[in-house]
């Protein structure tokens, strides 16, 4: 995996709509997902997270903050019992709400 991850349980076009109120990204959809993109060059992919329940957000370029601030805007934005989780590029799991590193076998 090359940047950090973000998992969440909901549907993907659900996710991109929660998205699209993040300020100063802009959010572009394509077939099969959509992208995050920031004036500083960091860009966030989303895909469905098949096999696994929900949606697949890569997060890639130079800004150390972004992965934070788009996960923290979705667990604003989501009900506490919506499943958020997040690894850094080292496939070290780093945050989650509702489970935890062990229940996802990391």
């Amino acid at each position: 995996m090359a940047g950090w991850m973000i998992n969440i349980e909901l549907p993907l076009h659900q996710v991109q709509q929660i998205l699209e109120s993040l300020p100063e990204g802009r959010v572009k959809g394509f077939a099969d997902g959509f992208s995050v993109t920031f004036a500083d060059g960091v860009v966030a992919y989303g895909s469905d997270a098949d096999p696994d329940t929900g949606t697949d957000i890569v997060v890639k370029g130079p800004a150390d903050a972004r992965q934070w601030q788009l996960y923290r805007h979705l667990e604003s934005e989501t009900p506490d019992d919506v499943v958020l989780w997040m690894m850094n590029d080292g496939a070290v799991f780093v945050a989650g709400r509702g489970t935890t590193a062990r229940e996802l076998g990391l």
